[in-house]
């Protein structure tokens, strides 16, 4: 069975996800069993990460639902095992979606 490896890095970013952004276990959860998933099908989940200096990189986008029903986007950034039978999650980027950081003014679309 394919396996996922979490970078230290990746692990604090977890960690921030919610401790600074709120996110509660569920999404947590929820985040590992798209990594596995992508772990079982990185071809199909991912696209290479447009990063000359590591091409070995490949990137995940796609977007969660919390135990609320709030969406949240996220990016990951990943590689492959040595052995190909696995990923190495390396970062884990995400936000309620959209942004609260970044939201347009009432009334407009946010883009």
């Amino acid at each position: 069975m394919p396996y996922v490896v979490i970078a230290p890095n990746a692990e604090r970013h977890l960690e921030e996800l919610q401790d600074e952004r709120g996110a509660d276990d569920y999404l947590i959860d929820r985040l590992h069993e798209h990594f596995q998933a992508i772990a079982d099908t990185p071809t199909r989940l991912t696209e290479p990460a447009k990063l000359p200096h590591k091409p070995n990189r490949l990137m995940a986008n796609f977007v969660l639902n919390d135990v609320t029903g709030r969406r949240w986007g996220f990016t990951v950034t990943l590689r492959r095992t040595p052995d190909e039978n696995g990923v190495q999650i390396l970062t884990v980027n995400g936000a309620p979606w959209p942004d609260p950081f970044d939201e347009a003014p009432e009334g407009e679309p946010h883009t």
